[in-house]
C-alpha cells in the first residue's frame, strides 16, 4: 500500500508556520533573484485572485493588489520538505519527496493491514508541524498521487485493491504526466477521460508516443509498476576542536578557523560534496555558548569560502571589533548541513593559452585540408544583444 502526502499550498503554509500573523493573508512569494522578479509561489487567497506561480511579479500584484509581498525562501521550503521526510522514515520503510516551492508531495510505503493506521499516524506527524497534507491511500504510486488531489486538507481518501480502473475511468487526462503538446495531441484525439485512454487498443499510443505511450495506457488503467525512490537524509559534517589553552586573540582563533575549512572542505572535496549550510559554535571559558548559522547563496565546498564564512560568523557571535578577545574560546564546532553532490562546472574548451590555441587551429586546418571545403567552420562571436540569434555569430572558414 502507497500513503501520498500533498500540500497544494507548501510555501505558503512554511512562512505562516514561521509567521502566524500572516495566516489568511493572500502572500505572494517573488524569486528576487530573477529580471524582472517573477512570482514563485502564492497562498489559496492570491491563487483564487489569479495570481499564478510564474507571472511577473508586477502583473501578480495587478491581479493580487490586495496581496503581501514576501521574498522567496527556498531554502527554508527545501529544509522544512526535509524535514518532513525525515520524519516520515521513522514510519515508513520507503519515502519518496518531490517537492518545489508551491507544493510537496510524499509517497511512503505502507502494510496493508495497517495502511489507514499508519496513514493517520503519518498525517499526525505532518500535523505535529502545522503543515497538514491531504492524503491518498492505494495500491501504487500514481493512483495514491490521484487520490490525494482529490482529498481535502486533512483527509484521506482511499482506492481500495482492484478499485483502481473504476476510481480514475471518470478523471480528466490532464492528470497524466504529460507536458503540454502531449496533453494537446490527446485533445485533438478525442480523449477527455482517463477511461477513454484506458480502453484503446494495446499500441495505440505507442505508435505515436513510443514506449511512454504504454506507460500511460498502464496509468490509466490504474497500473504503475514504478517503485518510490528512497529518499535519503543528506549527510551532516562536523568537526570539533578544544585547544588546550583558550584563545584569547583574534588571530589565534582566525589560524584555527581556517584550518578546519581546509579538513572540512578535504572532507567535502573526497566525497564529491558541497554544503548549503554553515554552522558555527562557540563555548567561551565563561561556560557560556555562542552560536550561528549562514546559508550561502550557492553550495559551497571550498575551503577559502568555508573559512571566510566561519570567521564571519565568529566575528558575528563574538561581536569581535578588536584583536583581543573579551573571553577566551575554549571549544569550537563547525557544523556543514545540506550536505549534497557537487554540481560539475562546465570548463572552457579553448581558454587554456596562446599556445594550445595554435594547436587547435593546426588541427583543425589538417582536419579541413583532409575533407575539403565547407566540412568544417570557426565560430566567430559577433554581438549577443542582436535579436535573432544568427545574427550573433559568424561562420568562417579555417585560414
Amino acid at each position: 500500500m502507497i500513503a501520498c502526502l500533498w500540500w497544494r499550498q507548501f510555501a505558503a503554509a512554511v512562512e505562516r508556520l514561521d509567521d502566524p500573523e500572516l495566516v489568511g493573508e493572500a502572500l505572494l512569494l517573488a524569486d528576487e533573484a530573477m529580471a524582472p522578479p517573477r512570482l514563485l509561489a502564492a497562498s489559496a487567497e492570491a491563487l483564487e485572485a489569479g495570481a499564478t506561480p510564474g507571472l511577473p511579479l508586477a502583473q501578480a500584484l495587478a491581479r493580487c493588489p490586495q496581496g503581501q509581498v514576501l521574498p522567496a525562501r527556498i531554502e527554508r521550503y527545501t529544509e522544512a520538505a526535509e524535514g518532513l521526510a525525515e520524519r516520515l522514515l521513522a514510519l515508513s520503510p520507503r519515502v519518496e519527496l518531490a517537492h518545489a516551492p508551491q507544493s510537496a508531495t510524499l509517497w511512503a510505503e505502507l502494510e496493508d493491514l495497517h495502511a489507514l493506521a499508519d496513514a493517520a499516524r503519518l498525517g499526525l506527524a505532518a500535523r505535529e508541524a502545522d503543515l497538514i497534507p491531504a492524503i491518498g491511500l492505494a495500491a501504487n504510486r500514481f493512483v495514491a498521487q490521484v487520490a490525494a488531489s482529490l482529498a481535502e486538507e486533512g483527509e484521506a481518501l482511499c482506492v481500495g485493491p482492484g478499485e483502481e480502473a473504476a476510481f480514475l475511468a471518470p478523471l480528466p487526462v490532464a492528470l497524466l504526466p504529460l507536458d503540454e503538446e502531449g496533453q494537446r495531441w490527446l485533445w485533438l484525439l478525442g480523449l477527455r477521460t482517463l477511461g477513454q485512454v484506458a480502453e484503446l487498443p494495446p499500441g495505440a499510443l505507442e505508435g505515436q508516443l513510443g514506449a511512454q505511450g504504454i506507460r500511460l495506457r498502464d496509468l490509466a488503467r490504474g497500473r504503475d509498476p514504478q517503485p518510490l525512490s528512497p529518499y535519503r537524509p543528506r549527510e551532516v559534517l562536523r568537526l570539533a576542536r578544544h585547544p588546550e589553552d583558550p584563545l584569547r586573540s583574534w588571530e589565534e582563533l582566525e589560524r584555527l578557523l581556517e584550518r578546519m575549512a581546509l579538513t572540512l572542505a578535504d572532507r567535502l572535496r573526497a566525497g564529491g560534496l558541497a554544503c548549503r549550510r554553515v554552522s558555527l559554535a562557540l563555548r567561551l571559558e565563561d561556560g557560556s555558548q555562542r552560536e550561528g548559522s549562514v546559508a550561502p547563496r550557492e553550495p559551497l565546498a571550498g575551503s577559502a569560502g568555508l573559512a571566510r564564512i566561519l570567521g564571519d560568523l565568529a566575528r558575528q557571535v563574538l561581536l569581535a571589533r578588536q584583536a583581543e578577545l573579551t573571553s577566551g574560546v575554549a571549544g569550537i564546532e563547525a557544523v556543514l548541513e545540506g550536505v549534497l553532490p557537487a554540481k560539475g562546472r562546465q570548463l572552457d574548451l579553448f581558454a587554456h593559452g596562446d599556445g594550445q590555441r595554435e594547436r587547435l587551429r593546426g588541427v583543425l586546418r589538417d582536419l579541413a585540408t583532409r575533407h575539403g571545403p565547407g566540412c568544417f567552420y570557426r565560430v566567430s562571436w559577433l554581438d549577443g544583444e542582436l535579436p535573432l540569434p544568427e545574427r550573433r555569430f559568424r561562420l568562417e572558414e579555417p585560414q
